[in-house]
C-alpha cells in the first residue's frame, strides 16, 4: 500500500448569490494544515485568504 503524503479536500459554497459564493481548499500534510478561501467576487467583506497551522498537524499524529 502506498504512503499518503498529502490530503487535499476541495469544496464550494452551495446555492446562494454570487456575492457570497466561494471555493475553499484544505490541505493536510505531515507537518501542516493549510486552508485557502477563494471568493468568486472579492469585496471588503469577502477577501481572499489562506492560513497555515503547523502545530495542529503534529498533535494529530
Amino acid at each position: 500500500m502506498p504512503d499518503i503524503n498529502r490530503i487535499v479536500i476541495k469544496g464550494s459554497s452551495g446555492y446562494c448569490c454570487v456575492d457570497e459564493a466561494f471555493n475553499d481548499k484544505v490541505t493536510i500534510t505531515e507537518d501542516s494544515i493549510s486552508y485557502e478561501y477563494i471568493p468568486y467576487v472579492e469585496s471588503e467583506i469577502t477577501l481572499r485568504g489562506n492560513g497555515v497551522i503547523k502545530q495542529a498537524a503534529r498533535s494529530l499524529r
